[in-house]
């Protein structure tokens, strides 16, 4: 507290001499320059009670920053990983498909996981469909209704 009051004094008595001192029309200019100064001066320490830090606002947006990426990554890698497992799965059990997952983001930013197959050989039958739809929801727990069934085009 006697800082920032040591600081108004010296500012006031600048400002005043600098004012004083200006010539004719800059001496206008030189005393709201001074009354700014000593405003600000005299402000300074409501930013402080605030808590404001500029410095910890930029370093915790951008580590924020970094663990969105972190995690965008982390989630197509993952969603790789399952397309390939859930592919392999389905060959195993006879079907002749790629199965890709991915992860999207609605507007609200909530992530809904997604599933579709790709048959390689034409319409797929309702057996097939239904093959399919079983061995994702035995390891994703995807319903039917976010999984789509096509035809790989050729």
């Amino acid at each position: 507290m006697s800082a920032w009051l040591y600081r108004l004094a010296v500012c006031g008595i600048v400002c005043a001499v600098a004012a004083a001192a200006a010539p004719g029309e800059l001496r206008k200019h030189a005393a709201a320059a001074g009354s700014l100064l000593f405003l600000i001066l005299m402000l300074s320490p409501i930013r402080d009670l605030s808590g404001f830090d500029a410095k910890a606002l930029l370093d915790g947006f951008e580590a924020r920053a970094e663990a969105s990426w972190d995690r965008s990554v982390s989630a197509e890698i993952r969603s790789s990983e399952l397309s390939g497992y859930l592919t392999e799965a389905a060959a195993q059990s006879g079907l002749s498909c790629r199965i890709e997952v991915r992860l999207d983001e609605t507007a609200e930013g909530i992530s809904v996981l997604w599933a579709s197959v790709e048959y390689d050989s034409g319409t797929p039958s309702e057996a097939e469909k239904a093959l399919a739809e079983e061995i994702i929801r035995e390891v994703t727990g995807l319903s039917p209704e976010k999984i789509e069934h096509r035809q790989k085009e050729r």
